[in-house]
């Protein structure tokens, strides 16, 4: 995918464009609109059934780091799982699936060539317009998009394939250049980060998904130093509340050796 030219990727956008429109692509898709809350009440929220009485299942994470595109990892985990696969989509604050229609390549441009997830993301509108209104320095916002049984009909050489669902959960990196020139400090960036990283993984938590492939949060276009962003999502996986619940956490990191190298580094014991 990476030696792909803009003209090809154009091509399997307009291509994409055409399949999900077909009958049946999207008949089990939904999308949820979490607001920025505390997140203990992301737990309460209507649409997400939790039952805080449950046992947890007392395993050990399995964390590694992959420069294997999000979809491919996800179809492995679908076949060896029965827990749920959930991939996170660091996504455009201001445009639905980026700079998909532009030929780009990212990782939101990967689920948009390769699945019907612009679908969900447009139902939910009304956070990019606010976004587009009022940047919050930067920092935009805590919201997430949450979209269920999203079809993946690709493979890792975005040729149509036969076709998996998985879960998606849209949420948006700070843009750590104009959050700085912005005058926010650097404590405030990292408590932001943390507290988005932990909302993330507690919305996967409420919806009982114990396997999901992560990507270095706002890294890249995004100016946040992978090293930093691997650090906090070390400390949040390994918080309290996480510590127990998920089984396998892989990182897909196909786009940068830097970033593939420090979230090697920072998670190597683990």
């Amino acid at each position: 995918m990476k030696n792909m030219s803009k003209s090809e990727l154009l091509e399997i956008a307009r291509e994409t464009n055409l399949v999900i429109e077909a009958q049946g692509i999207t008949s089990r898709l939904w999308a949820y609109y979490f607001t920025p809350i505390d997140t203990k009440e992301i737990l309460c929220k209507e649409d997400i059934v939790c039952d805080e009485q449950e046992p947890l299942e007392l395993s050990p994470v399995n964390i590694s780091i992959s420069d294997d595109l999000s979809i491919v990892l996800a179809k492995q985990l679908s076949e060896s799982s029965s827990d749920g696969v959930l991939i996170l989509n660091p996504g455009s604050a201001r445009h639905p699936c980026g700079r998909y229609n532009s030929g780009d390549i990212g990782y939101e441009e990967v689920l948009s060539y390769t699945t019907n997830l612009k679908n969900s993301l447009k139902q939910c509108n009304s956070i990019y317009k606010a976004h587009r209104a009022d940047s919050n320095n930067g920092l935009y916002s805590d919201c997430m998009i949450y979209s269920s049984n999203i079809c993946i009909f690709r493979d890792g050489s975005l040729k149509i394939a036969p076709p998996f669902t998985c879960d998606v959960i849209t949420a948006f990196p700070i843009r750590y250049d104009i959050a700085i020139q912005s005058g926010i400090s650097n404590l405030e960036l990292r408590a932001t980060l943390e507290e988005r990283l932990d909302n993330i993984l507690l919305l996967a938590k409420s919806r009982k998904i114990k396997n999901l492939i992560l990507s270095p949060f706002g890294t890249g276009r995004f100016k946040n130093d992978p090293h930093n962003v691997a650090l906090a999502f070390r400390q949040a996986i390994f918080s309290k509340e996480f510590v127990n619940f998920f089984k396998n956490i892989i990182f897909s990191i196909p786009f940068s050796d830097l970033e593939f190298t420090a979230f090697t580094q920072v998670f190597k014991n683990y």
